[in-house]
């Protein structure tokens, strides 16, 4: 027995409640080698975000320091993982590889593909929990089949057992450093490969990258921000989101745990209500593994239009609807937006425009820094009424409407459009009525 392993952080970038890396340390006592492999398939093509790849990369430097602070280190390398990966196994002489089990299509692909590779070498790779609150395909009905709406998942999502939370281990084994001929990625790169971008903190409400800064978030937000959750969660003001939505994407805290917490510092109702977006996450993860939460056939009877002035108008916050507006130009200074205004924004493309849903999620996709395939699709299928979760309705979210029941005092609007600040309440949420002798 060498005692050496692998642990192949992916989206799941942090120390604490990483079962992953705890069986990795157990495996490796005599030597363990933490890589993450940059993928150009990911970091390139239309969809890029230079906003997401700023913030992957300082969050690896905030888990390289992590690691080392606990005797270990981070090892990066840029290439194809089902290349590398079996390389640095093959290198680093390890009894078998460890990550957090990723069922989304891409990664199952990907995987099978080091799988492969490993399997020629006699290395296994362990795939354990680490991504959602319940793993995929956990969930399910009586029958044992999936569920197709979300109602009846939740039903069942909701008093199914958490696994325990596992703390960061205090100390890890010695790195193993690889062999260089196998194309380790120079550490300082994580600084320099920066793609830059406006920044995204402070206003935003995204707090900056890295498990240590979203380990303060959460725990500024269980003791300040849950109570009370049920009544302000469908709102547009800072307060009213945890923030945690990035670094939920990145795997900087723990989804298990932070369900845990909520439902130790809130009164009932305001943990369920927040553990029931966790939930909602978990089910378009479920229907992304399943290839049901992809782009199908639409179900909405009537024709999309293609109309690149009305987006090139939306995209910019200048369709002259406030609300509308408003949450583009956030979108576009911070890279973040409140979920209300997410909906309100994609409602108008998708129902008042009658723009395919498809062209707002992939500008979406590139400006967002919590932008996920699975959970964008989802939402967007859901805003279209098109998915296995569709209401055979159209769900129209009224600009004005929703702006004069979730902005009453103008505060959302005024701050990203300054050019209304003047523009009294009465006439805010529609100023095309608003009288000229005003």
């Amino acid at each position: 027995m060498r005692g050496r392993a692998v642990m192949w952080f992916r989206r799941d970038l942090r120390v604490h409640d990483q079962p992953a890396l705890l069986a990795a340390a157990a495996t490796g006592p005599s030597g363990l080698t933490c890589l993450y492999v940059l993928d150009d398939r990911l970091l390139g093509g239309p969809d890029a975000s230079p906003r997401r790849i700023d913030f992957l990369l300082g969050s690896l430097r905030a888990l390289a320091g992590e690691l080392e602070r606990r005797g270990s280190r981070l090892e990066v390398r840029r290439g194809r993982p089902e290349v590398v990966v079996p390389a640095v196994a093959e290198s680093t002489r390890a009894e078998a590889v460890f990550v957090s089990r990723d069922a989304a299509p891409f990664t199952h692909r990907r995987d099978a593909g080091v799988e492969a590779g490993l399997g020629r070498l006699g290395v296994p790779l362990v795939a354990l929990p680490g991504l959602h609150v319940h793993e995929v395909g956990t969930i399910r009905t009586a029958g044992g089949g999936p569920y197709r709406v979300f109602g009846p998942f939740w039903r069942a999502w909701g008093p199914a057992p958490l696994r325990p939370v596992q703390p960061a281990p205090a100390s890890l084994p010695p790195p193993v450093g690889p062999d260089r001929a196998t194309g380790a990625w120079p550490r300082h790169a994580l600084a320099s490969e920066s793609q830059g971008g406006p920044a995204l903190h402070g206003a935003s409400a995204v707090p900056g990258p890295g498990e240590p800064e979203a380990r303060r978030r959460l725990e500024a937000w269980s003791a300040d921000g849950l109570a009370g959750f049920a009544d302000r969660h469908g709102g547009l003001d800072v307060a009213a989101s945890s923030g945690l939505s990035a670094a939920l994407r990145f795997g900087l805290v723990s989804p298990v745990e932070v369900v845990a917490l909520a439902r130790r510092a809130a009164p009932p109702a305001d943990a369920a209500a927040f553990a029931r977006q966790l939930a909602w996450r978990d089910f378009y993860a479920e229907l992304w593994a399943r290839g049901t939460g992809t782009a199908g056939a639409d179900r909405i009877d009537s024709a999309w239009r293609a109309d690149p002035a009305g987006v090139e108008a939306w995209l910019a916050g200048r369709t002259g609807y406030p609300l509308v507006d408003a949450a583009m130009r956030q979108l576009s200074a911070t890279g973040w937006l409140p979920n209300r205004a997410r909906l309100v924004a994609a409602s108008f493309l998708v129902k008042d425009l009658l723009v395919d849903w498809r062209v707002g999620e992939r500008l979406f996709r590139r400006l967002l820094v919590d932008g996920d395939p699975a959970s964008d699709v989802g939402n967007w299928r859901w805003v279209a009424g098109d998915g296995p979760d569709a209401a055979p309705w159209w769900r129209i979210l009224d600009p004005v409407r929703q702006a004069e029941r979730f902005d009453p005092g103008g505060d959302y609007v005024r701050r990203w459009l300054p050019e209304l600040a003047d523009v009294p309440d009465a006439w805010l949420a529609r100023p095309w009525t608003m009288p000229l002798d005003v």
